[in-house]
């Protein structure tokens, strides 16, 4: 279960401390910043790498190919990357949902990182704003605690178009 206030403990194994290093990585380059996350992975405890999975979506994945934002998203359960009041909260939500994301015009196709608010998903928009219908199972994560917007991760196929 995600608990952020875990992570000075986790820190205290040294495995873990090389994770410091990822935030530094995705200010200069995001798609570094993930990459040297995922050469982590099998390295550190799984708890601190969803954490940090979690904190670097929420910092920018701005320019990062979809593939490496799935493989750093790959295996993790919700409950690796989400809180329990998180948890209760998607819990609750009906099974078909509409989600938004605000781009730049050459993104394509939609990468991972979604608003249960319209009106949230335009402040990023830059060119482009994709609507999309999912099914509640089809999402890897749900954000709200320690953001000021509902995110959804999910990795959208299909299902979705460009709205003006």
């Amino acid at each position: 279960m995600l608990d952020f206030e875990r992570l000075p403990e986790l820190f205290k194994d040294e495995r873990n401390l090389p994770l410091k290093d990822c935030i530094n990585r995705l200010m200069m380059d995001p798609t570094e910043g993930f990459n040297y996350l995922i050469l982590l992975r099998n390295n550190v405890d799984l708890e601190a790498y969803a954490m940090y999975v979690r904190m670097l979506t929420q910092a920018n994945t701005q320019g990062v190919p979809l593939e490496t934002l799935m493989k750093a998203y790959e295996d993790l359960r919700q409950e690796d990357l989400m809180s329990e009041e998180e948890i209760e909260k998607l819990a609750a939500m009906p099974d078909v949902l509409t989600i938004y994301r605000g781009t730049d015009a050459l993104e394509f196709p939609p990468r991972i990182s979604w608003s249960l608010s319209e009106e949230k998903a335009r402040k990023f928009e830059n060119g482009q704003m994709y609507r999309a219908v999912i099914n509640k199972k089809d999402i890897l994560a749900y954000y709200s605690s320690n953001c000021d917007e509902e995110e959804i991760i999910a990795h959208v196929t299909d299902n979705y178009d460009d709205i003006f």
